[in-house]
């Protein structure tokens, strides 16, 4: 009989704390760890909200562990190589937040901490891009814009050349 007892206590305490956070925020937690590789190595990584808020910025390798249930931008450029702009997403439900069939307050409180989604892709490998001219060669230009005397602006492309020493 005390087992019993002891069990029903066991439960309700169960019960109650699992009706204070739903399951997926137990269990897989409000932010997931993403990574970001380049090649070549060694790119500025700066991953913003989608208004343009840098959130975490860093080198490749880079991991980062971000908040779920949200979109992101992110930036990955190199001196010589065109800047790649890529993104994660508020991707599929956890698994673990089936869980809550029974409970709507646990669905609530999973889709409010954003811990019943998963951002996806969980990695990203980034090929950067040589910056090239248009005709084909690894020149590197600049666009200088002047404007003139009536306002207009002016836009002028100038090759930048390396220096040689003599």
């Amino acid at each position: 009989m005390r087992n019993i007892r002891l069990l029903s206590q066991a439960a309700i305490c169960i019960c109650v704390f699992a009706g204070l956070t739903g399951c997926a925020t137990l269990l897989s937690g409000s932010s997931q760890t993403v990574s970001i590789n380049s090649m070549p190595g060694g790119a500025t990584v700066e991953i913003k909200t989608l208004v343009g808020n840098v959130i975490q910025s860093g080198m490749t390798p880079f991991s980062a562990s971000l908040p779920k249930g949200k979109d992101y931008q992110v930036f990955v450029s190199l001196d010589g190589y065109q800047t790649a702009q890529l993104g994660f997403q508020k991707g599929g439900i956890e698994t673990v937040a089936f869980c809550n069939t029974t409970s709507i307050p646990f669905w609530v409180i999973d889709h409010l901490t954003g811990s019943m989604y998963k951002i996806e892709p969980g990695a990203l490998n980034v090929s950067l891009k040589k910056v090239t001219a248009q005709d084909g060669s690894n020149s590197v230009y600049a666009v200088i814009t002047t404007v003139d005397e009536d306002g207009v602006p002016v836009h002028n492309m100038v090759e930048i050349l390396p220096e040689i020493e003599m």
